[in-house]
């Protein structure tokens, strides 16, 4: 289970969504606070995963770590949220396995992920090191960070032909993001993200 650095993180769900190509549009139907929802300003993905299940959206959340990893606390970026949250998400992994939620310690290949976005409606919720991601489309590189930087962004579309993701980022002031499969890969399987990723089926 990871931190990410939004503690006013706004998690998108989405009454419909359509892909054609490259393009992902969709309506929005609601958005809601993860920070005011959970009562707390340092959101792990243990954390979405009750979201998504406390309003029945059809999950599947993988990591490479069950629980909190004991190496997150020699990154400076998990330092403060490290101490005061470890118990608390811990404890989250317990309730998660208690109640036999779909949480499945193992990586997702590159191939996986393919397939699943692939499939339309199909998302994905994924932790990535800021500091390696790059969108295409915009203006601004990612300059500010030189080591690890938690980011959530959401998959929502595949070109295979020119082998790109789309995703949407709650940081981006514009539209959709685009990026190289083979970043977003890296970006996602950077040391401090677990390799976190959550697989969503929509109806």
């Amino acid at each position: 289970g990871i931190n990410a650095e939004y503690g006013s993180l706004t998690i998108p769900f989405f009454s419909s969504i359509s892909r054609e190509a490259i393009v992902c549009q969709s309506s929005l139907s609601r958005s809601l606070s993860a920070a005011e929802e959970l009562k707390t300003r340092s959101v792990w993905t243990i954390d979405l995963v009750f979201i998504l299940h406390h309003h029945q959206i059809s999950f599947k959340y993988f990591t490479v770590t069950f629980g909190v990893a004991q190496s997150h606390a020699k990154l400076s970026f998990y330092e403060k949220a490290y101490l005061e949250d470890s118990d608390r998400v811990n404890m989250l992994f317990q309730k998660a396995l208690k109640h036999s939620l779909p949480v499945f310690v193992r990586e997702v290949l590159d191939s996986e992920l393919e397939e699943h976005m692939l499939v339309a409606p199909n998302l994905s919720i994924v932790l990535v090191d800021a500091a390696k991601l790059q969108c295409r489309k915009c203006p601004k590189k990612r300059t500010a960070w030189k080591t690890y930087h938690g980011h959530y962004i959401l998959l929502c579309g595949v070109d295979l032909n020119q082998r790109l993701y789309i995703y949407h980022d709650p940081s981006a002031s514009h539209g959709f993001c685009e990026t190289n499969m083979d970043e977003l890969n890296m970006a996602r399987k950077s040391q401090g993200t677990d390799q976190d990723i959550i697989f969503i089926n929509l109806p």
